[in-house]
């Protein structure tokens, strides 16, 4: 009877220590995930931010200046999309932490409701893109969009303006789910009239997948 009372006493102590290391799991790995999810978040937004050299926003200036191709990383797979109409890309990713006020884009001149183009800029006053944020509850946790618009910039007595064109390369893809880019120049710059208007164009191409 001894022998059997220890046997039955290992197996409640097993069962106990299983019953507690399953708790803390369920308890444990969202909490732990959210935390890492925290850090993406922190990641995501340092590609989008122009203090940044190596932002997203940066790249593509530094390619429409000097030429030649750049790749671009972020740290999670999320869905990229290129809208050559507003001259915009996007990209948005889902997390279980958000650091952002729900429902609302965030940033300074977003277009309303976050489409079409970004209003007008001033060289020598304003930067050549507008970056805002939305993020909305999904489940248990967010859906996270960063949007970059490049806006026309107009020389202070009206009579130029400046332009970083985004396109899509010939056969390329406007939309992908993945976690890298290459920005690209091949072409020069290109000048035209229109309205009484110079308007110098830089296309930069943006690969994606």
């Amino acid at each position: 009877m001894k022998g059997q009372s220890e046997i039955v006493s290992a197996l409640l102590i097993i069962l106990i220590a299983i019953a507690l290391t399953t708790t803390a799991l369920m308890w444990g790995l969202p909490l732990l995930r959210k935390r890492q999810d925290s850090v993406l978040v922190e990641k995501i937004n340092a590609a989008f931010d122009p203090q940044r050299p190596r932002c997203l926003q940066n790249v593509i200036k530094n390619v429409a200046n000097n030429g030649g191709s750049e790749k671009f990383f972020v740290d999670t797979e999320g869905i990229w999309t290129v809208n050559e109409t507003e001259n915009s890309i996007s990209f948005s990713f889902f997390a279980l932490a958000c650091d952002k006020a729900l429902n609302m884009w965030i940033g300074e001149n977003c277009p309303e409701n976050g489409t079409g183009k970004a209003r007008e800029g001033t060289i020598g006053v304003d930067e050549p893109f507008v970056k805002c944020v939305f993020a909305t509850k999904s489940g248990d946790g967010f859906d996270i969009t960063y949007k970059l618009w490049f806006r026309d910039m107009v020389s202070e007595d009206g009579n130029t303006v400046w332009r970083i064109q985004m396109k899509i390369p010939e056969g390329g893809l406007n939309t992908c789910s993945c976690k890298s880019l290459v920005v690209r120049r091949e072409d020069g710059v290109s000048e035209e009239t229109i309205d009484g208007k110079r308007l110098i164009k830089t296309e930069v191409e943006i690969v994606l997948g």
